[in-house]
């Protein structure tokens, strides 16, 4: 198969050569690493049902069966992904130095591959439609205020197994054409051609197309690398995803807008997501499984480099309902790990969980969301929020700010700053270092900054059902408010009936160092600046062990 390609620079060609090479490497790894790879219609099923593992679906076909030994073989281990070649596909991208052929006019190229189509743009502005680019391999753009509608950057379908996008410039929009359904509000994005459909009290949307650096059964990566801002906005499988692959976007720098409902902005699912900022005041709103999400066998990772940021996770309105908060969105958003909890379910096939995290490396960041969010785990997961210096303000409801349930683990880790926590949110259950049943759940905020904490019940290095929680305050003139007992280093059995449980520890530790502190707990209980105190909810219950110390030095926690 063979096309003019001499309207493009000689230089050019030369440095997309090995970028080729590395693409049909990791296509073939892609089909190498697939059990029954040379099985077309494995290969369809298998793109068509993994996601929707976590992610609902209104079809039937796109369910996975977990009672069929072929599919849960691949989900659990006989599908290989391709992660080293597509690292190699990224370093020689890099290499490749792009950059230097911003603005250059008059390139034009355009060839159709088994594999999808190869196209070379010159930096006039360019729109890019679904209809003439339904499957890409690889596309340069090297300039111009671009507009794409189509998949770019992502496997469109089990034959497509890598799709890569370089945009050298411009202020560009990725997007998506929008077919508005009856069940959209003004508050959600405009469905495409997939709808929405009612899920209990919400009507999720049930986009199967994945884009802006969405990988399913492959490799898909996006690079934007010019300084303007950019806007991105997807439905689902989006913005750094991995669905038993491995997907990537990032974005050299600028003011970015990035809004996503559900699976993305560096989220996995059986597979490997990431997002990478280098810089600009960005917004990223999303609504589920997001911004640093990782499920069963997934990592997903969320890395903003500079700039105030912020991290909107809807609490409503409500697509996703919560089963512990009647008035929010189940979130696991903001550094999330979820697993499949399945003792109720017919098939009874637990799964523990993936990783999930979120670094934002400086700036005064501005962080909310619902229900497990923030440096949260659930079901033998990990998920970890870790903010560098800047005065950031957290706000989130349940299981948030370093807080874990059912064998997890949950982290925040603040690097200093005048922080201010819950003061705008409705407080529930479970936060800032908080452990429950055989979980860990720890809040660090390093620095000798004046912060402010407002926590609900269980929070603030709570223990609860033989989980642990450690909070952990370097120093600084600090506010506490919280109205429960089960707060400021304190720990609680839910039961007293278990011998199993009443043999095992729970454990809550509060530490905060120099500063001249307030309190404002009911009861107030022995906690106070310049003390240190021991307490448990259940006199009875020896191994629950809550301690707490407010020293005057600092802690050197880093």
């Amino acid at each position: 198969m063979r096309a003019d390609a001499s309207d493009v620079p000689a230089a050019l060609r030369v440095a997309l050569a090995p970028v080729l090479r590395a693409a049909l490497d990791a296509a073939r790894a892609r089909d190498r690493g697939i059990r029954f790879g040379a099985v077309a219609e494995y290969r369809e099923l298998l793109f068509n049902t993994a996601p929707f593992i976590n992610l609902p679906t209104n079809l039937a076909s796109e369910r996975p069966d977990l009672t069929d030994a072929v599919q849960l073989g691949a989900f659990l281990g006989d599908v290989q992904l391709p992660a080293r070649e597509a690292i190699a596909l990224a370093r020689t991208l890099e290499a490749a130095d792009l950059g230097r052929f911003r603005g250059v006019m008059g390139a034009s190229f355009d060839v159709d591959t088994p594999l999808g189509r190869i196209v070379i743009r010159d930096a006039a502005a360019h729109r890019y439609t679904a209809d003439e680019f339904p499957a890409t391999l690889l596309v340069v753009d090297l300039g111009g205020d671009d507009t794409y509608e189509c998949q770019v950057a992502a496997n469109a379908s089990a034959e497509n197994p890598v799709s890569v996008l370089v945009d050298l410039d411009g202020a560009d929009a990725y997007g998506y054409v929008a077919r508005p359904s009856s069940l959209d509000t003004t508050e959600t994005l405009p469905s495409d051609d997939a709808g929405r459909a009612r899920s209990g009290a919400g009507a999720p949307s049930m986009s199967r197309t994945g884009r802006q650096g969405s990988a399913r059964l492959g490799v898909a990566l996006l690079y934007d690398l010019g300084p303007q801002g950019d806007r991105y906005r997807s439905l689902r499988m989006s913005q750094g995803f991995g669905a038993l692959g491995v997907g990537g976007l990032y974005d050299a720098g600028g003011d970015d807008e990035y809004t996503l409902e559900a699976g993305g902005q560096g989220g996995g699912i059986l597979g490997y997501g990431a997002l990478v900022d280098a810089g600009g005041a960005d917004r990223y709103t999303a609504w589920a499984f997001a911004q640093g999400f990782g499920y069963v066998r997934g990592v997903g990772a969320l890395y903003d480099a500079d700039g105030d940021d912020v991290y909107d996770s809807k609490v409503t309105p409500i697509l996703y309902p919560s089963p512990q908060s009647r008035g929010s969105n189940s979130s696991f958003t903001q550094g999330a790990g979820f697993g499949r909890r399945a003792d109720q379910a017919p098939d009874r096939l637990s799964m523990s969980g993936g990783v999930g995290v979120l670094r934002d490396r400086r700036g005064a960041d501005r962080y909310s969301s619902g229900v497990f969010a923030q440096g949260t785990g659930y079901w033998g997961a990990v998920g970890m929020l870790l903010d560098g210096e800047g005065d950031d303000r957290y706000d989130a409801r349940w299981y948030v700010q370093g807080a874990a349930a059912h064998y997890a683990y949950g982290a925040l880790v603040d690097g200093g700053g005048r922080d201010v926590f819950n003061m705008t949110s409705t407080r529930e259950n479970m936060a800032s270092g908080a452990g429950h049943d055989f979980s860990l759940g720890i809040l660090l905020n390093l620095g000798a900054d004046a912060d402010v904490y407002g926590v609900p019940n269980l929070s603030l290095g709570a223990g609860n059902a033989n989980g642990a929680g450690i909070f952990a305050d370097e120093g600084g003139d600090d506010t506490y408010s919280a109205r429960s007992a089960l707060t400021v280093g304190n720990a609680a059995l839910e039961t007293l009936t278990d011998p199993g449980r009443l043999m095992r520890p729970t454990v809550g530790i509060f530490l905060d160092g120099a500063g001249d502190d307030t309190y404002d707990r009911m009861p107030a209980g022995p906690v106070g600046n310049d003390r240190t105190w021991s307490q448990r909810i259940h006199p009875e219950a020896p191994l629950e062990r809550g301690m707490g110390v407010d020293g005057a030095g600092a802690l050197g926690l880093w």
